[in-house]
């Protein structure tokens, strides 16, 4: 999977959970860093 780039971050509508500050740039890929990591470990 992966990473996202900021301006990539950026052109996610605010109605999904971008809004609110539900997740940031950094906790996103954080995640995908954790689902490569579970992947390859397999």
């Amino acid at each position: 999977m992966e990473f996202i780039n900021y301006p990539e971050f950026k052109t996610i509508p605010q109605s999904y959970c971008r809004s609110g500050g539900c997740v940031t740039y950094d906790q996103l890929n954080a995640s995908v860093a954790s689902v490569n990591t579970a992947v390859t470990g397999k």
